[in-house]
């Protein structure tokens, strides 16, 4: 972690019982809105670029999991948040060496660095603090959102303001910050969300993928927002991680 990085379907419900999650009962507070910007259609699939061709020359696709500097600066933001800064030691002690590293690295908000350790830290925080692990890594999701309101939450609020942005730029936005393909699909008050091809998966951080898109769907102006669950996970032997988010239109 301490280095950047030298650097494809089914609705499968088996599995443990996933976790639902919705924006009031979270338990996370709300720091600074993300300011949305005005929507507009996206653009034909035929004019947007392929995502992948903006990684630069070093970075492989077959590399282990990545980030983006500046998703790694917000999560552990995020979870110095939830933790409190005099229990950082507290924290560290319980790591491997690695993990540790993502607490010490001088990270660039536009390299993009090695992401494994992200499961491991999860896991650790919900140990020490003695609450549940899922609960834990969906508010970490969440608060890394709630702390996203300059640079990242803002670009990202340009792409996915309103349901119809969310299946038009999935894709490139994701692949902008982490390694893997996200697509998604609008239905009846519903993004269906579709991740494949994850290198840096983890149970953990897939909660935390659900409480980070959780809280961005609840950000989009003109819906009430109605929760949303993980209904498949690649670690049961599913082909695709698959988060269902789920709204109502407000009356115009």
């Amino acid at each position: 972690m301490s280095k950047p990085a030298d650097e494809s379907e089914g609705d499968s419900r088996r599995g443990s019982e996933r976790r639902t999650a919705t924006s009031p009962g979270l338990g996370v507070p709300s720091h600074r809105p993300l300011s949305a910007s005005p929507s507009s259609s996206p653009p034909p699939a035929n004019s947007r670029r392929d995502p992948v061709s903006d990684f630069p020359p070093s970075v492989s696709a077959n590399s282990h999991g990545r980030w983006k500097g500046l998703l790694a600066l917000a999560a552990r933001d995020a979870v110095l948040q939830a933790l409190g800064p005099r229990r950082l030691s507290e924290l560290t002690a319980r790591l491997s060496q690695g993990a540790r590293g993502v607490f010490e690295q001088q990270y660039i908000a536009t390299a993009w660095y090695e992401e494994d350790a992200s499961g491991e830290i999860l896991e650790q925080l919900a140990a020490l603090i003695g609450r549940d692990p899922q609960a834990v890594a969906l508010e970490i999701g969440a608060r890394t959102v709630d702390l996203s309101s300059g640079q990242l939450g803002q670009w990202l609020m340009r792409f996915i303001s309103t349901p119809e942005r969310v299946v038009g730029y999935s894709r490139e936005v994701w692949s902008r910050l982490r390694d893997g393909e996200l697509t998604a699909e609008l239905r009846d008050g519903m993004i269906v969300c579709r991740l494949r091809g994850w290198a840096g998966h983890h149970p953990l951080v897939c909660v935390c993928t659900q409480g980070a898109l959780d809280r961005l769907g609840s950000r989009m102006p003109g819906l009430v927002w109605l929760g949303s669950s993980r209904t498949s996970c690649v670690t049961d032997g599913a082909p695709a991680c698959v988060y269902e988010l789920r709204f109502r239109r407000s009356p115009k």
